[in-house]
């Protein structure tokens, strides 16, 4: 291998497998082993899913191959900026170079960092406490510290780490796809397209443009490649045809292995799929190898996206020290280290990136769609400049590219902005953008140190209120995911039909004297109240019967279960997986309320409604929160409405809240839509949730809210509740 240097000063070292690992290892991260589960119940939809998967690796791969022919003509490091420049100018390229340097790397790397902390902590069970809630984003800040170190060491070095971390993840993913195929009760059935359709387009979009995102990784790296002209084009061509083959087989295989409704009760699909075949042993080597596959996906942006401004820098856009190479190592020094310090300062302060990667992914693709339309740009402007490389089918391929993006990215807006909570990050990430011209103007016009000024502190601005975090203003950190914490309580309901709940967790509650809003039910302990029903799901049942006891009679009976006694918890992550009834007059509730209500009595004990629906809004249910002062129909309260006129009786949706000291926020299928907190009080009223609760789930009938049934109402009405889990 050639150790020649190449034009940008930095050694030409890298050749066609450590190229190769670069692309496959980038992209392939976190997206393939998480985003199954976030596709099955965001779409829904198996032939939809696998046709996002396939259209938008089309639509990549077209991406690829008019990039491979610009890396071809101007084989310099920095990639899309060298492109960008190329065809437009050093305003354009100045944009993306600063956008690149503090704002869409940091952010991509920190979220993968924080991810990679997650996961870590989840397989060790490592608990640091409730006085140490940095434990994530310190791991995630350790692995970016240690991989610069790697990547600082020489891009020899960097490129070896990558390709073996590449080839971990590649195998990991042929083994999981045989697995897949081979697993008892599988079938090609599953991948059938459901009579209901698809739903969430928007949300599926921005799934698999998040796992496709990282394809351009190798162009920033071109002034390294040994013989760019002949090997990149195949690098690139050769990387993206990998990552679709792979993407779209594990799919199939997922789908082969288990229904879409089935994988939308698995976060992390893999591991299901692997507990079937080889047990807990295989669900944790799969654990590690995600792992690994986040950790190469870190390592390969580390490698190659310092390139960028150490680039930008060399042609006069950035301060003169980002251009500086490592007299021993050879490596762009000076801008590893401001990347990764960035990037640490970006997992200290934000710690949470669910919206965060759609910011940035919009942002950057929005930048491909330039550079791809670079190509059209200079066979125009620039026709005779050697092309050892022609995009095929041109103007075609590029064109495909640019309408599927850019659909892609309207489809993701509309989505995120048309969520209960609407998140408009996407939008400022592309007026960051546009601020970066005026920026140039001072760079050009001003001394740079005044320009750098202004872009940071334009950021520092929208990074606030802007990025759209779930975090509230002067709140805590927003807690890990269910991935990264410790199951502590769980009843999924397995059993025979008609078989009892497990008295060792539950107790049903008995009565019919209205339970203080005059409801008109009696709740019983019969099993025809409330029982399994065989197929892993508690049902409980509504009926329309006259019923006597206690000396009340009621015409309704339905059934109530708390864990009062059995269980009870103060913080954590309190989740159920339900399918509601429907109706006029029909309450179901799934909730918490303080285990001292027999001494402090309501609402002095406090209670957290996880989820309340009244039938007559079929489309909506609340999250609320009561205690002195702030209860009934002056509680903390938000409601959620699904997308598309759907009702949330016709499908099992997961309700949760994550509570810790001083916050409770409240989700439905993943998404926030309600954060808590002690300022959302008035004065004299006080924050009583640092105590344990226990829970409720149940079905009411009439009461003040929902009113009574009437001509339109169905009995009997039945709540499926698929399991009911507690994280610490």
């Amino acid at each position: 291998m050639s150790s020649g240097a190449g034009d940008d000063g930095l050694p030409r070292v890298i050749g066609f497998w450590g190229g190769l690992a670069v692309i496959v290892g980038t992209t392939i991260g976190s997206g393939v082993f998480r985003k199954p589960y976030t596709l099955a119940r965001d779409v829904g939809d198996p032939a939809t899913i696998l046709a996002l998967w396939a259209v938008f690796g089309l639509v990549t791969l077209c991406g690829a191959l008019a990039l491979a022919e610009l890396s071809s003509m101007l084989p310099r490091t920095g990639g899309v900026y060298v492109y960008l420049r190329a065809a437009y100018g050093d305003a354009a390229a100045f944009v993306f170079g600063w956008l690149f340097l503090l704002v869409t790397t940091p952010a991509t790397n920190g979220a993968l960092a924080t991810f990679f902390g997650e996961l870590i902590l989840g397989i060790t069970g490592v608990e640091f406490g409730p006085a140490f809630p940095w434990r994530v984003p310190a791991v995630g800040a350790v692995i970016v510290l240690v991989l610069t170190v790697v990547n600082l060491l020489g891009a020899r070095l960097g490129s070896a780490v990558q390709t073996f971390l590449t080839l971990i993840k590649v195998a990991a993913l042929l083994v999981l796809m045989a697995v897949s195929f081979t697993l008892p009760g599988g079938r090609f059935a599953h991948l059938a397209p459901l009579p209901g359709g698809p739903h969430g387009l928007g949300l599926g979009a921005a799934a698999v443009i998040w796992a496709y995102d990282g394809w351009i990784s190798v162009s920033m790296i071109a002034g390294e490649v040994v013989a760019p002209e002949r090997l990149m084009r195949r690098i690139i061509v050769a990387g993206m045809l990998t990552i679709v083959f792979l993407y779209v087989g594990a799919n199939i295989g997922y789908f082969y292995a288990m229904p879409v409704t089935e994988m939308a009760r698995h976060p992390v699909v893999p591991q299901w799929i692997m507990a079937q075949r080889l047990g807990p042993a295989g669900a944790t080597l799969i654990s590690v190898a995600i792992l690994c596959s986040v950790f190469g996906a870190l390592n390969g942006n580390i490698l190659s996206r310092p390139r960028v401004p150490y680039a930008l820098a060399r042609d006069g856009l950035a301060l003169p020290f980002l251009g500086l190479a490592h007299p021993r190592w050879a490596t762009p020094y000076t801008s590893i280290l401001v990347q990764s310090t960035a990037t640490v300062i970006l997992v200290a302060l934000l710690r949470d990136f669910d919206r965060l990667t759609t910011y940035f992914v919009v942002v950057e693709w929005f930048a491909l769609l330039f550079a791809v339309a670079a190509v059209v740009v200079l066979r125009r402007r620039q026709p005779d400049l050697p092309r050892p490389f022609r995009t095929p089918l041109y103007p075609w391929v590029p064109l495909l590219f640019l309408v599927g993006t850019f659909a892609g990215l309207v489809a993701i807006v509309r989505g995120e902005i048309d969520r209960p909570v609407p998140n408009y990050s996407p939008l400022w990430g592309l007026l960051i953008a546009a601020a970066g011209f005026p920026v140039y103007w001072a760079w050009r016009r001003l001394k740079p140190p005044v320009a750098v000024a202004m872009l940071v502190a334009g950021m520092s601005a929208v990074l606030g209120p802007g990025c759209g975090a779930a975090r509230p203003a002067n709140g805590p950190p927003v807690p890990p995911s269910p991935a990264a914490r410790t199951l502590v309580w769980s009843d999924e309901f397995t059993g025979p039909s008609g078989a009892l709940v497990d008295t060792s967790r539950w107790v049903a509650e008995t009565g019919g004297h209205g339970w203080g809003n005059h409801e008109l039910e009696y709740y019983t302990d019969r099993g025809r109240n409330a029982s399994l029903d065989g197929d892993g799901n508690l049902a409980i049942q509504a009926l329309r019967e006259h019923f006597e006891g206690g000396g009340v009679a009621r015409e309704y009976t339905s059934a109530r279960l708390k864990t009062q006694g059995r269980f009870e918890q103060a913080y954590g992550r309190f989740e159920a997986r339900i399918q509601i009834p429907r109706g006029q007059g029909i309450w179901p509730a799934f909730w918490l309320l303080g285990a001292d209500i027999d001494s402090a009595g309501w609402p002095r004990c406090g209670e957290i409604d996880v989820m309340e629906n009244i039938g007559r809004e079929p489309a909506v249910v609340h999250g609320s929160m009561h205690g002195p002062g702030f209860s009934g129909g002056a509680s903390l309260s938000a409601g959620y409405t699904l997308a598309g006129g759907a009702a949330f009786a016709d499908a099992f949706h997961v309700f949760a809240v994550e509570w810790e000291p001083g916050a409770v926020r409240f989700y439905v299928d993943g998404s926030l839509y309600e954060t808590r907190t002690p300022a959302d009080l008035k004065a004299g009223q006080a924050w009583v949730f640092d105590h344990p609760f226990f829970i409720l789930v149940n079905v009411a009938v009439g009461g003040d809210w929902p009113g009574s049934p009437d001509a339109t109402s169905v009995f009997p009405q039945t709540m499926r509740v698929d399991y009911v889990r507690v994280y610490r």
